[in-house]
């Protein structure tokens, strides 16, 4: 997890506030990078954040952003060769959905950046619409993924299938 407010990289056990810069990060769903922003554009409007600042923000969701299209575009990759274009099509399917996450959230960066040339608060509120978006479209590859994993386990032969804390350690190291 990165603090959007001033970049610094957390890990799960970290706590609720960042360690650099105090911001409030959240615990369980309400540490998504939805919640994130909807603290900063609180902040941005009540003067708490001045507008530099908010941008640097958006500049560090825009780099987690970058990072994570990167590790979208490499999957293709890892899939053997071999394996049946049925398998590969439920398999890139939730890629797929979060590239359309990860695109959404891009857009939503764009339009809370337009409030740094313009403060209109209008640009927060369209912000934080696409952002919302862009969060249930993640949420949605999220449950397709674990949808795609069942299937593929479900088509292998008994006792050749990994187990879920095999598959998830094989995502992470993605």
């Amino acid at each position: 997890m990165k603090c959007l407010c001033c970049g610094t990289i957390h890990s799960p056990e970290s706590g609720d506030n960042c360690t650099n810069c105090n911001f409030y990060l959240g615990s369980g769903a309400d540490s998504a990078y939805k919640n994130q922003i909807a603290r900063l554009i609180d902040m941005v409007a009540a003067g708490e954040l001045t507008l530099e600042q908010f941008s640097e923000s958006l500049a560090h969701m825009s780099r987690i952003l970058d990072d994570m299209h990167k590790a979208a575009l490499s999957w293709e990759e890892y899939l053997p060769s071999d394996l049946p274009d049925v398998v590969k099509n439920v398999v890139m399917k939730p890629v797929n959905v979060m590239r359309e996450g990860i695109d959404a959230f891009g857009e939503a960066i764009e339009l809370l950046g337009m409030y740094v040339v313009d403060p209109d608060e209008e640009h927060l509120v369209k912000g934080m619409t696409a952002a919302n978006k862009a969060h249930n479209i993640m949420v949605n590859s999220n449950e397709l993924a674990g949808f795609a994993l069942r299937e593929i386990k479900s088509q292998m032969p008994e006792g050749t299938a990994p187990t879920d804390e095999q598959l998830m350690q094989m995502i992470s190291q993605q």
